[in-house]
């Protein structure tokens, strides 16, 4: 099982990867995928799908960061959208301290 801190650095390492690490071709095919399903029912239906699996492991880590259910599941959405809209910012005006600063009000205790 996944304990308190296990689940805050797990989350944190998410953090990082997408915006310290960020693998922008990757981000572009998901953007682009993304685009694609606007107007394809199949990869609509696949699109929200891995979204459903992503939100739920990401809730549950809320979870143990001792976040109840509901409030879990609305943290789980702030951060996967930051994750994903972080890497659209100017990086001059969203800066690493800037980032990083939301990043920790995103995992604040409860």
């Amino acid at each position: 099982a996944v304990g308190r801190g296990a689940a805050r650095d797990i989350l944190a390492r998410l953090a990082e990867l997408y915006t310290r690490h960020a693998n922008v071709r990757g981000l572009a095919i998901e953007l682009a995928i993304r685009s694609f399903a606007r107007n394809d029912a199949r990869a609509a239906k696949s699109i929200a799908a891995v979204d459903r699996e992503r939100l739920l492991h990401v809730t549950r880590l809320f979870g143990k960061l001792g976040w109840k259910p509901k409030a879990a599941k609305a943290r789980a959405v702030l951060f996967y959208g930051f994750l994903f809209g972080q890497s659209l910012l100017d990086p001059a005006i969203a800066t690493g301290a800037l980032t990083d600063a939301a990043i920790d009000a995103l995992l604040a205790k409860p």
